[in-house]
């Protein structure tokens, strides 16, 4: 479980994010991330968040959002927020690196699930494209389906493929949560390592 703080990278997709504010610090209501993306960094996987509002503010740099088909330019001060239930993917589209709020309402599971495939990623468990194998995915994703789906295929042929697959995962061994190595707490100014399971601008309503 993240907490305020808690700082997790990917070293593969570019991404750094550190935790503002948990769903434990909410009652649930909220999950608000510090978002760091390196330029040369891999664009994210199209997703759905079956119940969860995404919110973005671009605070440095310039991202790009597609969403339903449509690309949106995001640079510093823009705002965009993307419903629930709809199909999106982003990506750092300049030469710097993107600095970005990036909100969920409620919170959900969803810190869960990037700290898992952060801490896959830390591990050397993921592909050259950043990510996990076939039937981790699907370990994973089933488990935590009620926060995020991916969105390539229609549901029902994603469901029974995933559904299928995390059951020859399981088999193997596979589980579900994997806990990120090493999780850094700022603290006045100093990293504390330890060790656990774990604006205005233009607003786009999307």
């Amino acid at each position: 479980m993240a907490r305020t703080g808690d700082v997790i990278e990917h070293p593969v997709s570019g991404e750094t994010m550190v935790f503002l504010q948990t769903g434990e610090d909410t009652s649930g209501q909220l999950l608000q991330v510090d978002l760091f993306v390196r330029p040369e960094s891999s664009p994210s996987g199209s997703q759905i968040h079956p119940h969860q509002e995404k919110r973005f503010v671009v605070k440095r740099g310039w991202m790009m959002l597609r969403v339903g088909g449509k690309l949106h330019v995001l640079g510093a001060g823009d705002e965009a927020i993307v419903s629930a239930g709809t199909p999106h993917i982003w990506w750092n589209c300049g030469f710097d690196e993107v600095n970005a709020i990036l909100e969920l309402r409620p919170a959900g599971r969803y810190e869960e699930v990037v700290s898992t495939l952060f801490g896959l990623a830390k591990a050397g468990q993921v592909k050259g494209n950043g990510e996990p194998s076939f039937l981790q995915k699907a370990v994973t994703f089933e488990e935590y389906r009620d926060t995020i789906r991916l969105s390539e295929h229609e549901p029902i042929v994603q469901r029974i493929a995933v559904s299928a697959l995390a059951v020859v995962g399981r088999t193997f061994g596979l589980r579900p949560d994997y806990p990120y190595p090493r999780s850094a707490r700022v603290n006045g100014g100093l990293e504390i390592w330890r060790t656990e399971p774990t604006i205005s601008g233009s607003m786009i309503l999307v």
